[in-house]
């Protein structure tokens, strides 16, 4: 069981470091200087390189309390990366179809990172959660 949970963990890892890594590439090729651009651009690049940074940390959480914390702070990136990216559609800052996916990436982790710190919440308050493993709370 350890193994797909490891398993798991590192696509997700995997996930969230591709996800920053596709808004840094779209906000490069697609927003120009305007101020609206870079308003946005900016909020954005940091949201989305914000869950990655705290998966990774969440990853490597020494407790489950700060397991739970990093999560939720991934629960905020993802949602409002979610946010920025909806913001351009609507706005027609970008062209709908180079944000289409990204717009069901960034809701996709949400509702993952959502309904993992749900579990991880109540395993914090239960007696009954599994010891600590390396690679972050299982």
């Amino acid at each position: 069981m350890q193994t797909d949970s490891l398993t798991r963990t590192q696509i997700l890892s995997t996930r969230t470091r591709h996800f920053a890594l596709a808004i840094i590439r779209l906000c490069r090729e697609e927003l120009g200087p305007a101020l609206d651009h870079r308003i946005i651009e900016s909020q954005l690049l940091r949201s989305a390189t914000g869950l990655a940074a705290n998966y990774r940390a969440a990853i490597r959480a020494s407790s489950r309390r700060e397991f739970v914390a990093r999560i939720r702070a991934c629960v905020e990136e993802a949602d409002e990366a979610a946010l920025w990216l909806d913001m351009l559609a609507e706005t027609e800052l970008v062209r709908p179809d180079a944000i289409a996916a990204h717009r069901d990436e960034a809701r996709q982790l949400t509702a993952i990172m959502t309904a993992s710190h749900k579990t991880a919440r109540k395993r914090l308050t239960s007696n009954h959660a599994p010891p600590l493993q390396p690679g972050g709370p299982g």
